[in-house]
């Protein structure tokens, strides 16, 4: 299935960071990251943009190297029922030369995501980078 870049101009609210959110990627996916060796941090920010969605409409799972991370997790759940409401959820995973994230929506509407970060575990370095999708 092939996926697309999303621009969403609307207002954001729950963050400090709205630009991380003025773009959505939507469909079953995954990204990629070569990496050093190590422990590392991922963040990754959601919303629910569609008013027209129900919480349990939009579930899904993330899967970092092979390991689920988040399981049947709802968006708009998360975030209380509000709508452009800013979603954080962070976790660790372990990385061998690259890393690999993946997104499985179970139904229709597919998964989606706004915008992602990682940074070093070692607690030398807490920076986070973050970045649109």
């Amino acid at each position: 299935m092939r996926t697309k870049i999303i621009p969403d101009t609307t207002e954001v609210q729950g963050t400090d960071d709205p630009q991380l959110f003025k773009n959505f990627r939507r469909g079953n996916f995954s990204y990629f990251v070569p990496l050093d060796d190590g422990d590392y941090m991922v963040v990754l920010g959601f919303l629910e943009p569609d008013r027209a969605r129900k919480i349990g409409e939009r579930v899904f799972d993330v899967v970092a190297n092979g390991e689920t991370k988040l399981e049947n997790f709802d968006v708009l759940q998360a975030s209380r029922g509000r709508y452009r409401t800013a979603v954080d959820k962070s976790f660790t995973t372990v990385v061998y030369i690259s890393s690999s994230i993946s997104f499985r929506g179970w139904a229709r509407p597919l998964c989606r995501i706004s915008g992602s970060g990682s940074g070093s575990g070692n607690r030398s370095n807490r920076t986070v980078k973050r970045a649109p999708v």
